[in-house]
């Protein structure tokens, strides 16, 4: 509760004051309810019905906004694609948090408000009762399509899926190192790109490592890796171009073998493979 307070920050403390609020005046409509007084009841089920919508709906305030300000700080300059996501993905998840609390916290003030409102609405009046003691129904309607639509606007927004909440942690990994052989020059390219056929080859044994191999993952996400990819095969392509003849044909099989030439896209794959194939 505290850990979500922290990263709900302003909105969760009012989504506490509102559920508070609601609590008590609920239970008090719920006694008043069964007492008989079904007028008061219902005025008081009605109110705690309504605070309660605005319990959840703060809630999911509090996740709107969070979302406006994480928008804000990745519009900074000089973040990388990479960066950008994590913060927004980390983001994303402390803005959840809002709607999460807000929906949690409604919980039992709601199903309290209902009870009331219940009694209220479909318990029979006392023997002689008039009609003007009769319990007020458009209150407690109004009152219930408050709560129903704080705990339908929280409780959707807090199970929402954050973006990049699937993404494995080597994903975020190979976004930056992506991103590190796309910035790269001269002699910078050849260790960004061992680092990036590294993180492709994950925990393989090199040894017993099948030709191509490589990580287990939809790189879908990564989306400077196609032109990473092509950059490093070119780049050993290269490399070749300048060895001595007896080096040509091992760097040329490491290469086909690499797992930076199994990510290439198809067009460059096409393009690239028969000048690989020319050193081996």
């Amino acid at each position: 509760m505290i850990e979500s307070l922290k990263e709900c920050g302003a909105p969760g403390f009012l989504v506490i004051l509102f559920a508070s609020a609601a609590l008590v005046v609920s239970v008090v409509a719920a006694a008043v309810g069964f007492s008989g007084r079904r007028k008061v009841g219902s005025v008081l089920a009605g109110c705690a019905l309504f605070v309660t919508g605005l319990t959840g709906l703060t809630g999911f305030g509090g996740t709107l906004l969070g979302h406006s300000q994480v928008q804000r700080a990745v519009e900074t300059a000089g973040l990388t694609k990479a960066d950008k996501a994590r913060l927004l993905h980390q983001g994303g998840i402390e803005a959840r948090t809002c709607s999460r609390l807000g929906a949690g916290a409604m919980a039992l003030p709601f199903l309290i408000g209902c009870v009331a409102g219940g009694v209220a609405l479909f318990t029979k009046g006392k023997e002689g009762e008039s009609t003007n003691d009769g319990p007020v129904v458009p209150l407690v309607l109004l009152g219930a399509a408050s709560a129903f639509t704080g705990l339908l606007a929280s409780g959707g927004l807090g199970a929402a899926r954050v973006a990049g909440a699937d993404y494995e942690p080597l994903v975020w990994s190979l976004m930056s190192r992506s991103e590190q052989v796309v910035a790269a020059s001269g002699a910078g390219v050849g260790e960004a790109c061992e680092s990036l056929e590294g993180a492709l080859v994950g925990d393989a044994d090199p040894a017993t490592r099948a030709c191509g191999a490589r990580i287990e993952l939809d790189l879908a996400a990564v989306s400077d890796l196609p032109k990473a990819s092509e950059i490093c095969i070119r780049d050993r392509v290269a490399l070749m171009g300048k060895s001595a003849p007896s080096d040509r044909k091992p760097l040329a099989k490491a290469t086909r073998c690499s797992a930076t030439f199994a990510v290439l896209p198809p067009s460059s794959k096409a393009s690239l493979e028969p000048q690989v194939h020319a050193f081996e």
